[in-house]
């Protein structure tokens, strides 16, 4: 996801200080430089945007995987004790038709990650956000046994919430930030994303960022429509024009 990582290594950098100035010497460009992406590459291009304000002019994120983890899927990593459980002792869901029917719970999720080889989803997490292990492996979230979430793991993690990334850092990021960014959801989101991105939402009207955020019907996949891609590309043909007129 182009974020610098303990275990996968500085793909940030890569991107923006290699890969980018290459293709911009190697190719005919007019140097503007605009980011979408869909789920984890809505994460993606957020991360990107709110790091490296200087190198983008403008992102639309489309239903990114989670931008505040205080509602990782509705679990708060930072107060909640377990992620398989809620706290009446309920199954947490993980994935649902249409934000509200559960069709696989936290605890099936992860049991999925065994499965094959190194994992799927909540493992890749782990791989991005987590520290290592002394055997060089990324150190887990939880207990994928007991659904216990790790504090330790969690305190890493810290470095990958976007949003308190934003809020804790906007003196420094405002001038090359404010007002690059669009966010756009489904409210019926069936890996529960929306309640993050409205978690983003609110603190960032708190400071006056002049993000656009945007809510839609449909869930995951259903939410890109015509109308909704159409309002996410005028956004960024907005600001390629706002680039070209300075």
């Amino acid at each position: 996801v182009y974020a610098n990582s303990d275990n996968n290594g500085p793909w940030g950098d890569a991107l923006t200080q290699e890969l980018i100035p290459q293709v911009e010497k190697t190719y005919r460009t007019n140097k503007a430089r605009l980011l979408t992406g869909h789920s984890s590459g809505g994460w993606t291009v957020l991360w990107l945007q709110t790091h490296y304000p200087k190198v983008f002019d403008a992102c639309w994120s489309s239903s990114p995987d989670p931008v505040d983890f205080r509602n990782f899927q509705q679990v708060n990593l930072y107060e909640d004790k377990n992620i398989f459980y809620a706290k009446d002792s309920s199954l947490r869901a993980a994935g649902t038709i249409a934000g509200r029917y559960p069709w696989i719970t936290m605890k099936n999720m992860y049991a999925m990650e065994h499965v094959i080889y190194r994992g799927e989803q909540m493992h890749s997490f782990d791989a991005v956000f987590s520290t290592k292990n002394n055997d060089g492996s990324p150190r887990r979230l939880c207990n994928e046994s007991t659904g216990e979430i790790d504090p330790v793991t969690v305190e890493h993690w810290k470095n990958y919430d976007i949003s308190l990334y934003v809020r804790t850092n906007w003196q420094q990021l405002e001038p090359d930030l404010k007002g690059k960014i669009r966010v756009s959801v489904g409210n019926q989101d069936n890996f529960l994303l929306n309640y993050a991105v409205q978690l983003f939402d609110t603190e960032m009207k708190k400071i006056n960022a002049g993000f656009v955020f945007a809510y839609y019907p449909g869930d995951h996949f259903t939410v890109s429509t015509p109308e909704y891609k159409t309002a996410g590309y005028q956004f960024l043909e907005q600001k390629y024009n706002e680039i070209n007129n300075k």
